[in-house]
């Protein structure tokens, strides 16, 4: 948040602890790198030297075996034992050998020196003198030489080496820390020093740059510590910058969540911290210092009625599935009561797609909301006004009705009770009688259809909108209005759609029942023949379908009356069919538009919504 950031910005000096500076590690460092390379380097020099020694008793073994043995063997021939016991002090003498007998039948016969220690290198030749052609065996030579000696020499060496070392490894060591507290060391502590001393926001006088006390470096020619005083010089100056534009920016938030009087919420998702300005803590009637900044402190205040679908919410932000966080619910006040507010807010990720961080905004619509409910409750009182008045009206219309079925059925049913009169007199003969039963036959016919119109408009169902192709619908409507129409009609029945498939929302019988409708009365304009065109266009999110025909068309003073029920200005009609589709129409939330004039043909629009 910038008042943490500022405040860390601002933060106090610490002394500088030297302690655990660089130049004693240095020296560790040193002695620790000595060290391991004295030693594998003395390690490579003894086993180089131990070798050498093996390889020189082992020299002087074979030259035993080369030099002595055949003299010897002469010596033993002749039994001239102390010319052998010379012979064995002789080669005891050299150095490293220890330890030499001549053995016969498994028994000692000359011993020369004694067999102490446990570093021995031992060697058995045999004694063969060669007499005739055949090896006379006269005994045998043990030989045995020891590493005592060698093992003396290597401890000297080391002894040697690690003292020279060890004074070599101390000059140099302190050479370099000196070296490196002169030249590194205390500038780094200037700097060091220089750094926790600066302050953000003080004049210029009070911050002069960070210089070092040395000589300065040749014109071109600057070193590593001359490059990280440039550097920290010039970040510096751009840090100096930002800050001001941080505490400008500051400023104009400060000033812009006080003018539009939203309370500002920070979490960080990371560390598990949050930040409530103080007016977000004020709306809910509490001052700064009253309420922790933890997510608690919003989540144990939300009704519980809205609980989970501001969670839900939050969490589909989180997840990413959204783009932003916003939603509306109730917080407890201090003095017990909810308050309505309006939280919006905008999460930033880490690369790998988690959240890092989400900010916000909480406005209070307590008032918005009360007057929301003031304006349902008015709604709600005026559709309950609104509902009577249609039930009067209803009520109305039903005496309405009542009067014009009564008028409708009076005709017919008194042509069928003159016929039925005469009828039942028996003053019918032949065809006369025949022609009253065709009249009694054809008014009761019009009755049964005057009685099924009028219950299929009073009893209309609800329509069943769904999502339909109308350019089939269509299809099939026209094709049951031509196999309604008379085999011999002089009408043309034509189509003019905009696409070949176009989903809208409507109900699929209704629409037939709509342009069966339409298409009869269109018909039954055109006695003398003519043209009706079904036709469909697309605008305003919505299908158009037109039913035009270029029949006598209606007058201007009957347009209002035409879809008023049982007006009609056919002999035979029963004025329900204009009605029927304007009721069916009104439950799609649509109208019917007619355009029309006398002599000029009709045409009836209404539109559906597109799926």
């Amino acid at each position: 948040m910038l008042t943490l950031r500022i405040n860390f910005l601002n933060s106090a000096p610490t002394r500088y602890r030297t302690s655990n500076g660089l130049a004693p590690r240095l020296i560790l460092y040193i002695l620790l790198f000595s060290s391991v390379v004295t030693f594998f380097a003395t390690a490579l020099q003894l086993y180089f030297d131990y070798s050498r020694d093996v390889r020189a008793i082992d020299s002087r073994i074979a030259q035993v075996r080369d030099s002595y043995l055949k003299s010897m063997v002469l010596s033993l021939w002749s039994m001239d034992y102390e010319q052998l016991r010379s012979q064995l002090e002789g080669i005891q003498a050299l150095p490293d050998m220890q330890y030499l007998e001549i053995e016969l039948g498994g028994e000692p016969l000359l011993t020369v020196g004694s067999q102490q220690g446990q570093n021995l290198l031992r060697e058995s030749y045999p004694l063969k003198h060669h007499y005739r052609d055949q090896g006379i065996y006269l005994g045998t030579l043990h030989v045995a030489a020891s590493l005592d000696g060698v093992y003396e020499r290597l401890r000297d060496r080391v002894l040697l080496i690690f003292g020279s070392q060890a004074i070599k490894t101390f000059l140099v060591t302190t050479f370099i820390f000196l070296i490196f507290q002169f030249f590194v060391t205390r500038h780094l502590q200037r700097i060091s020093h220089h750094l926790r001393s600066r302050r953000f926001g003080l004049p210029p006088a009070d911050s002069p740059p960070l210089t070092l006390n040395r000589k300065p470096s040749p014109p071109g020619q600057p070193d590593e510590l001359d490059d990280v005083v440039t550097a920290f010089n010039e970040m510096y100056s751009r840090l100096t910058h930002s800050y001001e534009q941080l505490s400008e920016s500051k400023d104009r938030l400060d000033l812009a969540m006080r003018g539009a009087n939203d309370g500002l919420w920070d979490w960080n998702v990371d560390a598990g911290k949050a930040y409530y300005s103080p007016r977000w803590k004020h709306m809910l009637g509490y001052e700064d210092v009253e309420l922790e900044d933890t997510m608690h402190t919003w989540f144990d205040r939300i009704h519980p009625d809205d609980f989970d679908r501001t969670t839900d919410a939050l969490q589909q932000h989180l997840e990413n599935h959204t783009h932003q966080f916003e939603c509306a619910f109730r917080l407890l006040h201090k003095d017990g009561s909810y308050r309505w507010v309006l939280s919006r807010g905008q999460a930033l990720w880490n690369r790998d797609g988690s959240p890092h961080r989400i900010v916000g905004t909480h406005v209070d619509i307590t008032a918005q909301k009360e007057a929301e409910a003031a304006l349902a409750q008015a709604t709600r009182a005026y559709r309950q006004e609104q509902e009577q008045r249609l039930k009067a009206e209803r009520l109305a219309c039903v005496g309405e009705l009542a009067a014009s079925i009564a008028h409708e059925i009076r005709n017919p049913l008194a042509s069928i009770l003159n016929s039925l009169t005469l009828f039942t007199r028996g003053s019918l003969e032949g065809d006369d009688r025949d022609e009253v039963l065709q009249i009694v036959n054809q008014e009761t016919y019009r009755l049964q259809r005057i009685l099924n119109d009028f219950l299929l408009f009073a009893r209309m169902r609800q329509s069943d909108i769904a999502r339909h192709d109308v350019i089939a619908v269509l299809g099939d409507a026209v094709t049951s209005l031509r196999m309604s129409l008379p085999e011999d009609s002089p009408v043309q029945l034509s189509t003019r759609f905009h696409a070949e498939r176009c989903l809208a929302l409507f109900d699929r019988d209704q629409l037939c029942q709509i342009i069966l409708n339409l298409g009869l009365n269109a018909a039954q304009a055109m006695p003398a023949g003519g043209t009706l065109t079904i036709s469909t266009s697309t605008a305003l999110g919505c299908v158009w379908i037109s039913v035009t025909d270029t029949g006598c068309g209606i007058k201007e003073e009957m347009l209002d009356k035409v879809i008023k029920p049982f007006f009609t200005s056919r002999e035979n009609g029963t004025g329900l069919g204009l009605p029927m589709v304007v009721r069916i129409l009104t439950q799609h939330d649509t109208d019917l538009h007619i355009d029309s004039s006398a002599g000029k043909g009709t045409t009836m629009q209404f539109s559906l919504k597109l799926a």
